[in-house]
């Protein structure tokens, strides 16, 4: 087991999927941010395997850019 992960599996847990052009980054639903990824499908595949909840992709927004042009 890794460090810092609970030892009991979090059921019914729901997390986002934000994509930006260089990383896919996961959060929950408090807007917390869990961890980046390089694609879509490791983000989903952490959130399945280690965090073992339900993966939502969330869309771009802004171009996934953080500050408006």
């Amino acid at each position: 087991m890794r460090a810092g992960l609970p030892a009991v599996p979090m059921k019914n847990k729901k997390y986002r999927i934000i994509p930006y052009p260089s990383e896919h980054v996961v959060e929950d639903m408090a807007g917390n941010r869990i961890v980046s990824c390089p694609t879509e499908r490791e983000a989903q595949e952490y959130i399945e395997e280690i965090l073992q909840g339900e993966a939502v992709l969330s869309p771009i927004i802004n171009g996934g850019m953080d500050s408006e042009d």
